[in-house]
């Protein structure tokens, strides 16, 4: 998905990892379920949508801590970081 990201196709983006996150509820598959969450935040984060992509990492991360998938905590909360970074400097502005 990441790469239909940097494409800038994000309907395109969003509606695979909508599917995907789907795919893995229906197969009971957490890890992916919570990698999918992860990338559908990133399509939402590059339309300005800052507000729905930082619900979809949380749930990420609460997902990569419930199945203890350490690398996915760690992308969640940089994900997490980079939504918000930005948010408080043009808040502070």
């Amino acid at each position: 998905m990441v790469f239909i990201i940097y494409l800038g196709d994000y309907a395109t983006s969003i509606d695979y990892s909508q599917k995907s996150v789907a795919i893995a509820r229906e197969i009971k598959d957490r890890k992916t379920e919570g990698s999918a969450l992860g990338n559908l935040g990133l399509a939402y984060f590059s339309l300005g949508e800052d507000l729905k992509a930082l619900e979809l990492q949380k749930q990420s991360l609460m997902i990569a801590g419930e199945v203890k998938n350490i690398q996915g905590k760690g992308n969640a909360l940089g994900n997490i970081g980079n939504i918000c970074y930005p948010w408080k400097i043009s808040r502070s502005h």
